[in-house]
């Protein structure tokens, strides 16, 4: 069974680190999106 977190304290510097990965790409896809809709740099 997967482990539950349910904060920031439960993760170990591994899991903090790929969650922060997750939401970089995340984000630059969202900004990319959102260049594109608004047909600005």
């Amino acid at each position: 069974m997967a482990k539950r977190i349910k904060s920031y304290d439960d993760m170990n510097l591994l899991e903090l680190d790929v969650m922060k990965e997750i939401s970089s790409i995340g984000t630059s896809h969202a900004a990319t999106a959102l260049s594109k809709m608004l047909q600005k740099k």
